[in-house]
């Protein structure tokens, strides 16, 4: 297996593109995912058994979402790589943001545009497969493994610190994803990294053993 380039992965300004946007990807839908079902039954009064639906159907819509724009990615030739990731992550990032902002503003009255505002949000944050983590895999190549890890521990420090400011969420999410996924525009790529090309030149010398050079000699 070869050795990671810790060293180099943690200087490539694309990896922290991914690793930002990620804090703003994972913001986003983790206050759905822990706090939606709250939000559908306490904010814009749905019954329990109509809040669980709710918030269940979103998630379905996201697998759909993810398995469809998969191969679409991959065969998609009107435009390049880099150009495929950042659109898809625009169209994630970018949606989920407008639908934080209108559900920030609505009246607690327009209940069904609520639910359709949250189901569009979880449903497009599907494409953030093949937006950001996408980039991560086409840098990292065969270290994609650490860059991910990383991703998990972002994840679960977020999961951990939303309850400590839930309350003004909706606008620092909103704030956040727009800093952390512009970042990821400015320096993101969809090319393999320096650090990723493997040496075949290399020369290895064995040292022969004491006893053979002894025999070769006499």
């Amino acid at each position: 297996m070869p050795k990671v380039p810790y060293s180099a992965i943690i200087r490539d300004i694309s990896i922290w593109g991914v690793w930002i946007a990620s804090i703003g990807g994972t913001l986003g839908f983790q206050i759905f995912f822990q706090y939606g079902p709250v939000y559908l039954n306490e904010v814009l009064n749905f019954t329990v058994e109509k809040a669980g639906l709710a918030s269940a159907l979103p998630m379905i819509f996201s697998i759909i979402v993810k398995v469809l724009a998969g191969p679409l990615s991959d065969h998609a030739a009107c435009c390049g790589e880099k150009a495929r990731v950042m659109l898809f992550t625009f169209i994630s990032q970018g949606f989920m943001t407008a639908c934080f902002i209108f559900l920030a503003l609505i009246p607690t009255n327009s209940a069904s545009l609520g639910q359709i505002a949250y189901t569009a949000a979880i449903a497009f944050s599907g494409l953030n497969c093949v937006g950001v983590i996408k980039s991560a895999q086409l840098v990292a190549r065969q270290h994609t493994h650490f860059v991910l890890s990383i991703l998990s521990i972002i994840s679960c420090l977020i999961i951990l610190i939303i309850p400590l400011f839930v309350s003004k969420i909706f606008y620092i999410i909103i704030v956040l994803m727009v800093v952390c996924n512009g970042f990821f525009f400015i320096v993101g790529k969809a090319s393999p990294a320096q650090w990723t090309k493997v040496n075949n030149q290399q020369v290895y010398t064995i040292n022969q053993p004491e006893m053979i050079n002894a025999i070769i000699t006499e």
